[in-house]
């Protein structure tokens, strides 16, 4: 797998960080974690997550949840996961194209796994972490 992409805040949430409201975020939401694959509608005008398509099954995946810091004041906001999240795969594993982040079933952000751009494939018996290395970062 290459590098990871830089995070993209949805339309809906970049407005809601730059007048500081943080609309649907707080220091203390938990956030959800989804993979999708490269068939997926996840955009920038992306706003709740039950009208994202293509969110990877089988092979043992399933949605984690994290909690994020909040750092920064708008518009040089920035989120962080606070600990490293890891999948790992079993049976027929899958292959995913793009992170995406939910907070209150509004989509936050979203980020390429493989700035490539590629799908990354998660063997049986592999893992794939999402690292406080590649923060949600940086509206500025």
């Amino acid at each position: 797998m290459g590098a990871p992409g830089n995070w993209t805040f949805t339309n809906e949430q970049r407005a809601r960080l730059y007048d500081g409201t943080y609309g649907n975020l707080t220091a203390a939401n938990a956030v959800t974690f989804h993979m999708v694959t490269s068939a997926s509608n996840i955009g920038p005008s992306s706003t709740l997550w039950s009208g994202v398509t293509g969110e990877v099954s089988g092979g043992g995946y399933a949605s984690q949840t994290g909690t994020l810091v909040l750092g920064g004041t708008a518009p040089a906001a920035n989120l962080s996961l606070s600990a490293q999240l890891t999948w790992a795969g079993s049976g027929s594993g899958w292959s995913f194209r793009y992170w995406v982040a939910v907070v209150n079933g509004h989509v936050l952000a979203y980020a390429l796994a493989d700035a490539t751009p590629a799908d990354v494939t998660v063997a049986a018996g592999g893992t794939e972490s999402l690292t406080t290395a590649n923060p949600i970062t940086s509206l500025s």
